[in-house]
């Protein structure tokens, strides 16, 4: 599989979607992914938008929506807890942000990530 640049357009979408949700811009996997308490809660990778949510929440997306998929960033390597939107989501902007606050909602739920021990210098 072909590796893509982010598609710019969705980055736009995200970014002005997220106003106002407390996280971290950060890059990940060379693509926009935004953090909070630690943790990645949402994303743009190549063309879709990724985003966290908790087993009922995944489930009741999949239910509404059938071309919900997992999100798998890698051929091989699905990320159990993050699903990739599908278009009739990012296509409307309420629906959208809902399932923006959904994530971080539950991703500010989780115990906050500890942060990463640094190596020893020699």
């Amino acid at each position: 599989m072909a590796w893509r640049k982010p598609n710019p357009e969705l980055i736009d979408l995200l970014a002005s979607t997220i106003e106002g949700i407390e996280c971290e811009l950060r890059p990940m996997f060379g693509c926009p992914a935004y953090f909070t308490n630690g943790y990645l809660f949402t994303g743009v990778h190549q063309d879709i938008i990724m985003l966290r949510l908790p087993v009922e929440l995944r489930a009741e997306m999949t239910r509404d929506h059938d071309e919900v998929i997992p999100f798998e960033p890698m051929m091989g390597r699905i990320m159990k807890a993050y699903v990739v939107l599908p278009e009739t989501v990012v296509n409307d902007p309420g629906e959208l942000r809902k399932w923006l606050e959904h994530s971080h909602a539950h991703t500010m739920a989780l115990p906050p990530k500890p942060p990463k021990k640094r190596k020893a210098r020699r």
